[in-house]
């Protein structure tokens, strides 16, 4: 723009001399030489690359919120999968025993391992003619003659 002004002064300042002509040229030089300022000011380099580096940092927002959302995709996908296995604990849980149920179970162990030891009581298990409840010598040779503690000679009975 400024040398296509100053060309165009050249010219007119070879072809003729006109004062306000004159006048009017500098005042069209000057209105150049401050919308060339005014230009410059601007810094329009630095424009761009602000504008390049904010193209970048919306691309790699764009990059984080699509990442952002798979992860809240999966966890969603997890938690419809928590949902599902609770769902299937409840009805599950119909099967379940409720605590009468239960009550009853703990009652007919007690009395099945009560059963258990009265059995145990009243088993002979060294074969020497005495219940376990009354042997004082449970461990007699098969065959040895016992008395009515079930201890044969020479063995020492046990004390509760």
């Amino acid at each position: 723009m400024k040398k296509l002004a100053l060309l165009m002064v050249v010219l007119f300042s070879f072809s003729c001399s006109n004062p306000s002509m004159d006048e009017g040229f500098s005042k069209l030089e000057q209105s150049l030489a401050e919308l060339g300022a005014a230009i410059e000011a601007l810094n329009i380099p630095q424009m761009q690359a602000n504008l390049e580096s904010m193209n970048a940092m919306a691309e790699q927002m764009i990059i984080d919120a699509e990442a952002a959302q798979g992860a809240f995709d999966a966890a969603l996908n997890d938690l419809a999968y928590v949902n599902a296995m609770l769902d299937e604990m409840v009805a599950d849980s119909a099967n379940w025993a409720t605590s009468e149920q239960m009550q009853e179970l703990l009652d007919q162990a007690e009395q099945f391992n009560h059963d258990v030891e009265t059995l145990t009581l009243a088993a002979d298990y060294d074969l020497d003619g005495v219940i376990n409840a009354r042997d004082k010598c449970p461990n007699t040779e098969l065959g040895a003659v016992v008395n009515v503690l079930g201890c044969a000679e020479g063995q020492t009975p046990i004390t509760d």
